[in-house]
């Protein structure tokens, strides 16, 4: 399929100054706009971006307000003018890095199937890390020697812009999103990149849920406590694709009834 279509990134953060401007940089290589919301970072992320000095990176907005997955419609309700018919939403946690090429992706996603989810490959920490790797290195040099990986989840990432969406602050995504794409789209995700970080992490997670966020319910306060066993994990070897079981993964596409409803629904405009 021709790829006649923008591709446009919502990009919320907090304090994530080690990985932002790596995660940045990468993902404005094949998207067409970076929205970035920063949720009052105090470590010099919000001053990364605005160096990045990229037209395509726009540091849209900070604010310290608790985080919640709706926040990604304030970004949508006011850079949708930006958007045509056809183009793509994709959600980029700052701390993640798709694999290949999005925009090729997104070209052979049927017409009628408009709502991608993605398969997540999330790295670890290891006894081998710890023990090899030193810290204090930029993340793009520390990045590819974290090799350990588990693939155990799959969610909503992406979905087809049509002018008739509707999306609600209160909502994770647009009311009738769309049919359920089959193929999913596969990111790194990197949560637990040195011993100093998480510390961090933990720390802005716990703040957030005390302020009264219903997420993020790990009891993870130590760093040490994080470290995981190579031998439990799967090995990134850089050069062969990663090892995925899809029957571990939470089921993505519904019911063959629900898809049928689906479609008739959004192919007469009842819904958009």
């Amino acid at each position: 399929m021709k790829a006649d279509f923008k591709i446009h990134c919502i990009a919320l953060c907090k304090n994530e100054a080690d990985v932002v401007g790596v995660c940045l940089q990468e993902a404005i290589k094949w998207a067409d706009f970076i929205y970035v919301y920063d949720g009052g970072s105090t470590d010099g992320t919000w001053e990364s971006v605005k160096k990045l000095n990229h037209s395509g990176i726009i540091p849209w907005k900070q604010d310290a307000k608790v985080f919640r997955e709706g926040l990604r419609a304030e970004v949508f309700n006011e850079f949708r003018h930006q958007s045509s018919n056809g183009d793509w939403w994709l959600q980029l946690n700052v701390d993640e890095f798709y694999v290949g090429n999005p925009k090729a992706f997104f070209s052979r996603v049927p017409r009628g199937e408009d709502l991608v989810w993605g398969i997540m490959a999330e790295y670890v920490l290891t006894e081998k890390d710890v023990g090899g790797i030193d810290f204090s290195l930029p993340f793009e040099r520390v990045m590819p020697l974290l090799r350990h990986y588990y693939v155990a989840w799959s969610e909503p990432r992406a979905f087809r812009y049509r002018d008739g969406l509707i999306w609600n602050e209160d909502w994770a995504w647009p009311r009738h999103a769309g049919t359920i794409a089959k193929e999913r789209i596969i990111y790194k995700h990197y949560p637990c990149r040195s011993p100093k970080q998480l510390q961090a992490r933990w720390k802005a997670r716990r703040e957030n849920r005390e302020r009264g966020f219903e997420g993020w319910k790990e009891d993870t306060e130590g760093w040490r406590q994080t470290i995981k066993n190579s031998k439990e994990f799967l090995f990134d070897d850089g050069v062969r694709p990663l090892k995925i079981d899809e029957s571990v993964l939470p089921r993505h596409l519904e019911a063959a009834y629900v898809r049928f409803a689906k479609q008739i629904l959004h192919g007469c405009g009842i819904w958009p």
